[in-house]
């Protein structure tokens, strides 16, 4: 602490900009299995009724494939009107249709479930992070921000860094491969 060096990982970063920020995240849950059985209860109460989902022969698989549908959406900061706004403009046609209301659907009535079982997703640590982030003090207590990424960023990590970026002196490292295409 005599440094002020502090070293973290981006979710242990998040984490302590929202508890800095006095943002409750809320119970955050990393097992995909607790995922996977808020859906299966949801396609019980509702969403087997729809065409969509009425033919699954295994509704554990059917809960698991779906929350893989739904964390890609919530990793890549996918917002619910944006999607209604590309199947409006047409992007999306046929029978497409009716299989991408029925997740998004889905998706928002995920959402609203955790939101009433005060559950975070780790995604939505990020998304409430990014919020504290202009006004952070925990930052601005720091005089650079050193970041070394070794991995794909996926879109929730990309805008939650975009903030630091945009607000803090931060830089990113990067691995660098001579010819690599990346």
């Amino acid at each position: 602490s005599f440094l002020n060096i502090t070293c973290m990982n981006f979710s242990a970063l998040a984490k302590e900009i929202c508890r800095l920020s006095g943002v409750d995240a809320g119970q955050i849950i990393q097992q995909s299995v607790i995922y996977e059985s808020v859906i299966t209860g949801l396609l019980k109460r509702q969403a087997l009724q729809e065409s969509l989902f009425k033919n699954a022969q295994s509704l554990p698989a059917l809960s698991k494939a779906l929350f893989q549908v739904i964390q890609d959406l919530i990793d890549a900061n996918v917002r619910l009107d944006v999607m209604q706004e590309a199947v409006r403009e047409g992007f999306v046609e046929g029978m497409e249709i009716q299989k991408l209301y029925g997740i998004m659907h889905l998706f928002d009535t995920f959402r609203q479930r955790l939101k009433t079982l005060h559950i975070s997703h780790y995604s939505d640590v990020y998304r409430m992070a990014a919020a504290c982030v202009p006004d952070s003090a925990f930052l601005r207590g720091f005089q650079q921000i050193l970041a070394y990424g070794f991995y794909d960023l996926t879109g929730v990590e990309q805008d939650f860094f975009g903030e630091i970026f945009k607000h803090h002196p931060t830089i990113l490292f990067l691995p660098y491969q001579k010819k690599h295409p990346a």
